[in-house]
């Protein structure tokens, strides 16, 4: 199924019943294959263009992140791309996915997270009046893509604890001696030089 190392293996079930497993893969690729038949392949998309280090699968999408910051949605019966999203600057390693939010992680430490379709408030208010989409196919996309950027929140650095502080203190406090040590050692050096130049004490012999 894939050249290389298998780096996500998603089982899924689709709208219509069918079960299905997805793949993703160092070569570039995701497949989908049919468990019932030996796990043959009955799609193999290729639009990646680095590793697909992460997947994710909603109704009838797959989704999948890449080395590149990438992620990309596929409809899983049909093998095709319906759009992309710059969703990391660079590899996107974690991805979770439900019919009203999208959520990603990578190697840039940031999470972002989208939600799908109109916000439940205002589809709500539109009620009945919302004109019906031309096919169920076309719904199934527009549902998916996403509208709203939530939250973007660098992972900060975890804090100082007080061991660290102490041995912190520590350290400076030792280095504080020794350099006081050093000066010592340098004035007295100096005084004794300063004695042996100016002759005190001895007397010559005759």
């Amino acid at each position: 199924v894939h050249v290389g190392a298998v780096n996500d293996i998603v089982p899924h079930t689709l709208p219509s019943g069918q079960a299905v497993v997805l793949t993703s893969g160092a070569d570039h690729t995701l497949a989908v294959l049919e468990p019932r038949m030996g796990l043959q392949p009955l799609h193999t998309m290729r639009e990646h263009k680095d590793f697909v280090y992460s997947l994710s699968a909603v109704g009838g999408h797959v989704l999948s992140g890449g080395g590149d910051g990438m992620l990309l949605v596929h409809d899983i019966e049909s093998g095709a791309l319906r759009y992309g999203l710059g969703a990391n600057q660079a590899a996107v390693r974690v991805i979770h996915a439900d019919r009203a939010r999208l959520v990603c992680a990578g190697d840039d430490g940031s999470v972002i997270c989208y939600t799908f379709g109109e916000p439940p408030s205002r589809a709500a208010s539109r009620g009945s009046d919302r004109a019906p989409s031309a096919s169920r196919q076309q719904r199934g996309a527009q549902a998916m893509q996403p509208r709203a950027l939530e939250h973007k929140q660098p992972v900060e650095a975890a804090p100082t604890s007080s061991a660290q502080a102490y041995a912190e203190k520590k350290r400076a406090a030792m280095e504080r001696a020794e350099q006081l040590r050093q000066e010592r050692k340098a004035s007295g050096a100096g005084q004794l030089r300063a004695q042996l130049a100016g002759g005190s004490g001895f007397a010559a012999v005759v």
